[in-house]
């Protein structure tokens, strides 16, 4: 018997070892649920691009042995919340929360796919901004793009856990523990009541509470040909900084992108949302001091705004009413948007 299960083993390790790894995925334990993971990206996106190192640093680093022996009815215990880097009470994650949670330049308490007209919104300079700022050598206001999830944030977890819990507040709650009034849980409470609520004219939206709904959202919207971005460090957060290389991507061509945006929650959720008429910029972000580069920056331009509120921030910010001018915002530092791949 000891014989038959070494001889399992070795098999395991050897079929997991020999499945078709890219190399830019090689930081990913090839026995964890954060593998599989990358095993479907590559079934479901076959074009050989780069796993980004922002998007593998979510994927759960929970064996797959143990994703896959949890009891029924599940039951999320201290050991698993730290083995799978979750918000659970008195985890290092979890005391690290503030009290107010910004979330792509707007708190926690306000939507921020830019649909819901909310009052007294804080608008910050340089969130919005007009395509033709993004000029190589123009000096501009950079908002804050830091999230500040990144010092609380929780990893996905395997979708095989994840679709196991009902996506309601006091259940996810109840599993978790969290006390009422807390943080967390007011979080909870406005992440579920955010991703009930109705999309806006010509949006189609989903929360996704595991990597691989994320994966299937976006080749749903977009087709399989498609790579994922986002500004990925915090550097130029609320100064001036000076635009460097300005690349459009597909040549710059009006197109769709899916924009997914980091909710606070005890185990990774993003919303989802199709983003219709719209052009996407990889900028260099450079030091106005001295000209070196500090950060790339990923920019989106909302090309038709006809649909926006007419009390929408970006009005505000920038003057003009729906449909009269294209409204441009920097993807935030947790927040991503997938693409139809350039063609080269």
């Amino acid at each position: 018997m000891a014989t038959s299960f070494l001889f399992s083993l070795i098999l395991l390790l050897i079929t997991a070892l020999s499945l078709p790894f890219p190399l830019h995925a090689s930081s990913v334990d090839p026995l964890s649920a954060g593998a599989t993971t990358v095993r479907y990206w590559n079934r479901k996106i076959p074009n050989n691009a780069p796993h980004p190192d922002f998007f593998l640093s979510l994927l759960s680093p929970l064996p797959a042995s143990v994703s896959s022996s949890l009891s029924s009815p599940l039951s999320i215990s201290p050991s698993i919340c730290r083995s799978a880097r979750l918000l659970c009470p008195n985890s290092t994650y979890f005391q690290s929360l503030s009290s107010t949670v910004f979330i792509d330049g707007c708190t926690f308490s306000y939507s921020c796919t830019f649909t819901y007209e909310h009052t007294n919104i804080t608008i910050k300079p340089g969130i919005f901004f007009r395509e033709q700022e993004l000029k190589e050598g123009n000096v501009v206001r950079m908002p804050d793009i830091a999230n500040e999830l990144t010092t609380a944030r929780s990893s996905f977890l395997p979708r095989s856990i994840a679709d196991r819990i009902p996506f309601k507040a006091e259940a996810v709650k109840s599993l978790f523990g969290l006390e009422p009034n807390t943080t967390l849980a007011k979080a909870v409470d406005e992440t579920v009541a955010q991703c009930q609520s109705s999309p806006s004219k010509g949006e189609t939206k989903r929360c996704v509470t595991s990597a691989e709904d994320m994966i299937d959202f976006a080749v749903a919207m977009l087709g399989d040909d498609i790579v994922v971005r986002s500004t990925v460090l915090p550097n130029g957060p609320g100064e001036s900084i000076m635009i460097g290389k300005v690349k459009g991507i597909n040549g710059g061509k009006i197109t769709s992108s899916v924009s997914c945006h980091e909710y606070l929650f005890p185990y990774m959720v993003y919303y989802c949302h199709s983003v219709p008429k719209i052009r996407v910029y990889e900028a260099e972000i450079l030091s106005v001091q001295t000209k070196e580069k500090i950060n790339s920056g990923v920019a989106i331009c909302h090309i038709d705004t006809s649909a926006w509120n007419a009390g929408h921030p970006a009005f505000v910010a920038l003057g003009g009413k729906p449909g009269q001018n294209e409204v441009c915002h920097w993807i935030f530092n947790g927040s991503m948007t997938w693409v139809i791949a350039d063609k080269s």
